[in-house]
């Protein structure tokens, strides 16, 4: 039962390992994926800004628009982005909670095993030790007939 428990145990510290490294992945992934969005929203941004100080009105009013629809776009994917991560933090978190958890949970449960090994160990020596009078007696009786 205490080998189940140590197992068990381990079982739930190797989950929670497997959750920190798919956090961690998904932390580089967002990362990534943020560094790319913030480059191509300053190289859509740029031009656009540009045009917004142009002297035809039409013009100005037209990069105006665009440059809101940039903005717009841009944190809309920036929001998707917060989400991503703070799904990976999440994750990250219950994986630690996890780890320690089962390295709590093992600690005790080999605890217990230790002291199951013992307690088997005293009865298995005094099961020997009666055994063995047995076995005595009983040989002692087969050589007096």
């Amino acid at each position: 039962m205490n080998e189940k428990k140590v197992a068990d145990a381990d079982s739930i510290i190797n989950a929670g390992k497997r959750m920190l490294d798919d956090s961690k992945a998904e932390l580089k992934a967002v990362d990534s994926d943020s560094r790319k969005l913030e480059k191509e929203y300053a190289a859509q941004r740029k031009p656009v800004s540009r045009l917004v100080n142009s002297k035809e009105r039409a013009e100005a009013n037209k990069a105006k628009a665009d440059l809101r629809a940039i903005d717009t776009q841009y944190k809309t994917d920036n929001r998707a982005l917060e989400t991503r991560l703070r799904e990976a933090v999440r994750k990250q978190t219950t994986g630690i909670t996890s780890v320690q958890k089962g390295k709590t949970a093992r600690k005790n449960a080999m605890e217990a095993l230790k002291v199951s090994a013992s307690a088997l160990k005293a009865a298995q020596a005094k099961y020997d030790a009666a055994a063995g009078s047995a076995d005595k007696n009983a040989d002692e009786g087969k050589t007096r007939k």
